[in-house]
């Protein structure tokens, strides 16, 4: 549930905020990434259950595999720039 949220609300507040602090001049282009990493990401957790799906508790394997990335993301976040508004 958690996981699936952060996937939902994840590419509009992303795209809400390259909006806020890129140029103008590349501002579709970054918007463009986030959508092509969201999709790499979907497929990514595709390919991750067919081999998994075999292994009993799959979704614990799943699951920590998907800390990774959030793990990166905070991380992350701390060296942003402060949106504007």
């Amino acid at each position: 549930f958690l996981v699936g949220s952060g996937m939902g609300l994840g590419p509009s507040v992303a795209s809400l905020y390259v909006t806020e602090v890129s140029p103008s001049f590349v501002r579709g282009t970054y918007e463009s990434f986030i959508q092509i990493a969201t999709c790499l990401g979907l497929m990514g957790a595709l390919f991750i259950e067919i081999p998994v799906k075999e292994i009993v508790g799959w979704w614990r394997v799943c699951f920590w595999v998907s800390v990774v990335p959030a793990a990166m993301l905070a991380i992350g976040m701390k060296f942003c720039a402060e949106s504007p508004h």
